[in-house]
């Protein structure tokens, strides 16, 4: 029993990516108000087999009303509430609990709308039995597709992971676009002269960025008073130093792996020892520049 508490527990805590893109939130609410008009228009439970008059023209309108809160939670709920979708916290236990809140706002405007447009149509259900009803629609889809959705997505990310960590062990990086790298802050007058070799990787730390370097055989830090984005616009020239993440420039010669959940990827680096999130664009060019070499 408590085997079966914390492998439930794991699975809630596990990584989940939320639909960022406008053709990701299109396509998922799409599906979802197309999957409850065929389940209510097959099955037609709760007294619609009854109904006899505009039956689909009724049952569309359960579709759309999915799909248009679907839409209003992923675009303008996140819009008025940005601190709720921490998107590198985003979870499967945050998934569902979204999930619930877009059932019961659905059940709320179903509710209204069965109220105003299908009073001469269907039986009248209270909003407690509206609750009930989409619920018991609703959320055997959301938790199927969330453990369908999680799974495949951790197997090709991990997939994806252990061919590019394979790859990663067969080749090194260098550049040669320079003898040299001279980060520079903005003041003008802090400088750090690098080979390309010694650079391990950057971390923005709001106006400032600090740098890992080797020296002498030992990983040195240093803070520098300049932007991630100024510091990326000068190691422009340097193919394979390249910026992976918002908070983040990482030179691929010093990557040891890379590991992959449901959500994204992340590089290893072993000394120092960090896990370095990356976009989600980047393993894919990524691939595409180890393929070349």
């Amino acid at each position: 029993m408590v085997q079966h508490i914390h492998a439930i527990r794991s699975w809630l805590n596990k990584p989940f990516p939320f639909a960022e893109t406008p053709k990701s939130k299109l396509v998922t609410a799409s599906l979802f108000g197309l999957f409850i008009y065929l389940f209510l228009a097959f099955f037609q439970p709760f007294g619609i087999n009854g109904i006899t008059s505009h039956k689909h023209t009724y049952l569309l309108g359960f579709g759309g009303i999915t799909f248009a809160v679907m839409m209003f939670n992923f675009v303008l709920l996140r819009i008025f509430l940005p601190s709720l979708f921490d998107l590198d916290r985003w979870v499967v236990s945050k998934h569902i609990l979204f999930s619930l809140w877009n059932i019961i706002l659905i059940a709320l405007f179903n509710w209204l709308y069965n109220y105003k447009v299908g009073e001469q149509i269907a039986k009248y259900h209270d909003l407690p039995s509206f609750l009930a009803i989409t619920a018991g629609v609703g959320l055997i889809p959301v938790v199927f597709l969330t453990l369908l959705i999680e799974r495949e997505l951790w197997i090709r990310h991990n997939e994806i992971a252990h061919d590019v960590s394979d790859r990663l062990k067969k080749q090194q990086y260098f550049s040669e676009s320079g003898d040299s790298i001279t980060l520079v802050a903005e003041s003008l007058k802090e400088s750090l002269r690098l080979s390309p070799k010694q650079l391990v990787c950057i971390n923005s730390e709001g106006n400032y960025s600090k740098v890992y370097y080797c020296e002498n055989g030992k990983v040195e830090e240093r803070l520098m008073r300049v932007p991630l984005k100024k510091v990326e616009k000068q190691l422009e020239e340097f193919d394979t130093i390249v910026r992976c993440h918002r908070s983040y420039i990482v030179n691929l010669s010093h990557i040891q792996k890379i590991s992959g959940n449901a959500r994204a990827f992340k590089l290893h680096i072993s000394n120092p020892e960090l896990a370095i999130p990356v976009s989600r664009s980047f393993p894919k060019a990524m691939i595409e520049k180890i393929k070349v070499q």
